[in-house]
């Protein structure tokens, strides 16, 4: 972590061994929702305590994996995803206790996001739709709207939990049901990405290689041309 109001060098945010990725940032700026990867007990939320440098396990972790922790806006409430039942599926819980949560997608969810100023959860179904549901919550109970698919996320760049716990590929953009995402290009017009491996042995011994007729456009030797400086 960087402070950019201040000189110095760059702090950890944990002492962990363990690899710990930040998921999200609560309001004081003192503790980060963080997610660690534990070979014994798997991906585990925590929250990362910024002065101390001390990490407190969520009492939401399961024996599965729990991961994309993400904060309401008044830091009340969690959102994330857990793969106890056997498939990921997303959840919402009072934050930090855990007392009270309730199961949000209902066949399958990845990615929850806050919209509408945390009146709404977002989340990508298994279907890869871009689906919202009403949240209210209090003390006691949490009460959810019926699922409202918004737009298909096919292209929605995809992220996995094993490798990136707290990636998503979208954020709710500021006012109603607006989204910033990051998507795959499928344009036919976008040339391929070429790796020239070993190059050193494309370079001319003279003034560089003669194109012949079996040379294909996209042959390096082709688009490749280094020149000789010759002294005057």
């Amino acid at each position: 972590m960087k402070d950019l109001s201040q000189a110095g060098a760059d702090a950890e945010i944990t002492a962990s061994p363990l690899a710990t990725f930040a998921s999200s940032w609560c309001r004081d700026g003192e503790r980060v929702v963080s997610v660690r990867i534990d070979p014994a007990t798997r991906d585990d939320l925590y929250v990362e305590h910024l002065r101390t440098g001390a990490g407190e396990r969520l009492p939401v972790n399961t024996a599965g994996n729990d991961y994309q922790g993400v904060l309401s806006p008044d830091d009340r409430w969690l959102a994330y995803v857990t793969d106890a039942s056997g498939r990921d599926e997303v959840w919402v819980a009072s934050f930090p206790s855990g007392r009270v949560r309730k199961q949000v997608s209902t066949r399958g969810g990845v990615s929850p996001q806050w919209t509408s100023g945390g009146k709404e959860i977002a989340y990508i179904s298994e279907g890869r739709w871009l689906t919202v549901r009403s949240f209210t919550g209090t003390d006691t109970t949490v009460t959810l709207g019926s699922p409202r698919p918004l737009f298909p996320a096919g292209t929605f760049v995809e992220t996995t939990g094993l490798l990136t716990p707290s990636a998503n590929s979208y954020v709710s953009a500021a006012g109603p049901r607006r989204f910033l995402a990051a998507v795959r290009m499928n344009d036919p017009r976008v040339p391929p990405i070429q790796l020239i491996v070993d190059w050193r042995a494309l370079l001319p011994e003279n003034d560089g290689p003669r194109e012949s007729a079996s040379m294909s456009p996209c042959d390096p030797r082709k688009q490749f041309r280094p020149t000789r400086w010759r002294p005057s």
